[in-house]
């Protein structure tokens, strides 16, 4: 009923020389095209689920945990992974549940200590949670570093045990990018590369774990404010833990 209203006042307007009327664009037309444009008349909301934890990570897309050294960084992305891989709500906010591959590429030897006393703690099955970890430090620092291999590796184990990943984090930033300049976009270039194809138009989400901004710096992800920052994770998730 609403549309065939819709309907007769778009026509009454286009008599009453109100605007300008152009019949829809062929969709043909729009996908012959490499910059094709979406017409007001073809948009349509998308109202499926866009998070992977609400209001926090949102399902594709990259972003950072960013503070001093010893903050908690990895302890917030770890609980954080945990309760994405097993789809459990966190700190009250819904979850949908998804595969989490962690890059610890600092910190290995203990890590897998730490995501078993965290897996126990939080009284989760490792037999049902979507979570894998790399103790290897790749190089995504250079122009001919390890970016492709991984994403290749990480996809083809991934699949191999029945699922895939719908978030990469990478713990941390520093630890990957040896030998370039994270005060410039041009030195981190493999880096947003991997993490363009890890989030953003892969369909999954990247986070790194940053060092607090530095001072006097004016380009490169060290320099950019993220959209996840290390004070709100803290206190979303320090009201779930004792």
């Amino acid at each position: 009923m609403r549309e065939a209203t819709s309907a007769r006042r778009r026509r009454r307007g286009c008599s009453a020389g109100l605007w300008r009327c152009h019949p829809a664009p062929a969709a043909a037309a729009s996908q012959s095209r490499r910059f094709p444009l979406i017409f007001a008349s073809e948009m349509r909301p998308n109202l499926t689920t866009n998070w992977l934890i609400k209001n926090l990570i949102p399902r594709t897309g990259f972003g950072t945990i960013y503070g001093q050294p010893a903050a908690g960084k990895t302890f917030v992305a770890l609980h954080a992974a945990l309760h994405i891989a097993s789809g459990t709500s966190y700190a009250g906010h819904k979850v949908s549940r998804a595969g989490v591959v962690y890059i610890a590429a600092e910190g290995q030897g203990g890590f897998i200590n730490r995501v078993w006393a965290a897996m126990k703690a939080l009284e989760l099955n490792p037999a049902q949670s979507l979570f894998a970890v790399i103790t290897v430090a790749p190089n995504l620092g250079a122009a001919n570093g390890e970016v492709a291999e991984l994403i290749q590796d990480i996809e083809a184990q991934t699949e191999a045990a029945g699922w895939k990943p719908g978030v990469v984090i990478i713990d941390t930033l520093a630890k990957v990018t040896q030998g370039a300049d994270e005060n410039s976009s041009q030195g981190m270039e493999p880096l947003l590369r991997m993490r363009e194809n890890s989030g953003g138009n892969s369909g999954r989400s990247c986070i790194t774990l940053a060092r607090t901004m530095r001072e006097g710096c004016a380009d490169g992800p060290a320099c950019m404010p993220p959209p996840i920052s290390n004070g709100k994770w803290l206190t979303a998730t320090m009201g779930t833990v004792s």
